[in-house]
């Protein structure tokens, strides 16, 4: 078992999302995500939130056990808006555009308060991510331990294998 954390502070241009914004489809229309389900495996999420009400789908909370993926309120000094950053990044859609506008957010609070959660809580999440059928499953999450042989690599391979573009 190990603790998982969140990662990242460079947003879009971390990922190269700016050039993103330039892609045309087949039919010459700019890729906005629209029709695409994005799974998010992190801290929960706040889908009151104006950018993100309308991309928001709906989700799991494993670290609770229940169906409401909200963001843990700041206890102390743990800021837990990890969740809420990286949905932004992907398909805010209000005052501020993420990569992908029109896509749908599944949250998957696997990470408590302070951000951080058990190979459980992400395995967990990982397979509620496969039953819902998202299309693009995003861990940005990271430990001091990994290869293709641990728990995480091997549920993240059973998501591969049921058609999710697993993106860690």
């Amino acid at each position: 078992v190990q603790t998982y954390t969140v990662q990242s502070e460079d947003n879009i241009k971390l990922i190269g999302g700016e050039a993103i914004r330039g892609y045309f489809d087949e039919r010459n229309e700019r890729l906005t995500g629209k029709g695409v389900t994005v799974g998010v495996i992190d801290t929960g999420l706040d889908y009151r939130h104006p950018d993100l009400m309308r991309s928001y789908g709906g989700g799991r909370d494993l670290v609770d056990g229940d169906d409401d993926p909200m963001e843990t309120k700041k206890m102390s000094s743990l800021n837990t808006f990890h969740g809420t950053h990286v949905a932004g990044v992907i398909a805010a859609n209000g005052k501020v555009k993420g990569v992908a506008p029109e896509a749908t957010i599944i949250a998957y609070r696997a990470l408590g308060p302070g951000g951080s959660g058990t190979t459980e809580q992400v395995i967990a999440a990982i397979e509620q991510a496969i039953k819902d059928k998202v299309d693009v499953l995003n861990l940005s999450l990271g430990n001091n331990v990994n290869g293709p042989d641990l728990p995480i690599s091997l549920a993240l391979n059973k998501a591969v294998d049921h058609g999710i573009i697993a993106v860690t």
